[in-house]
């Protein structure tokens, strides 16, 4: 039985210059079986990747008064049926200045899995005034290790892009006013690709 979906995204109110996290929010009666396949901002595909996380949420880095100008509208597909339904196309971020706020951070996951071999991303978006900062470390051996980007390891803002190294990763994000951390456990299961 073929059941029909609509699929929203709600506005947002993001800090100046902070990461937003829009979300497309699926009816919990067929979210196993609906996928984010993309995100429009201004009826076009939106194409950096690094932006379009696999649980579907997207980050939109840096945010200015001009994001808040755009229409976003998020796409989904039912992988039984291959229907695919998108969100009305809207303005959904509201941007603000602020006073000095300590960082909180609105986007990370617990858990991720990834193949060995495959890069996996690790979301950490904070809110804050000023801009937080972010820092990544792994925990080796019950001590907190800084990471340095390189050939295994890319950090765009928040987000930690590592060729798979299974462990638990801490992201750290401060500012003048305060700081706020997370941790999240990287799997890596598999063969090697």
């Amino acid at each position: 039985i073929r059941r029909r979906y609509d699929v929203k995204v709600y506005e947002e109110f993001v800090i100046k210059g902070n990461t937003a996290v829009l979300r497309c929010h699926i009816p919990e009666y067929v979210r196993e079986f609906v996928t984010v396949t993309a995100w429009q901002v201004d009826e076009a595909n939106l194409t950096v990747e690094n932006d379009l996380f696999p649980t579907g949420e997207l980050h939109i880095r840096k945010v200015d008064a001009a994001d808040a100008m755009s229409r976003y509208q998020c796409q989904t597909q039912h992988r039984l049926t291959g229907e695919t339904v998108s969100s009305p196309s809207s303005r959904k971020l509201t941007v603000r200045e602020s006073f000095a706020m300590s960082p909180r951070i609105v986007d990370s996951r617990r858990q991720v899995r990834a193949d060995k071999g495959l890069s996996a991303e690790l979301p950490c978006a904070a809110q804050g005034e000023p801009v937080p900062v972010y820092q990544w470390f792994r925990k080796v051996r019950g001590q907190a290790v800084p990471l340095l980007p390189g050939p295994r390891l890319l950090q765009l803002d928040g987000t930690l892009v590592a060729v798979t190294d299974a462990g638990l990763y801490t992201c750290f994000v401060n500012n003048t006013s305060g700081s706020d951390t997370v941790d999240t456990e990287l799997q890596v299961s598999g063969k090697r690709v």
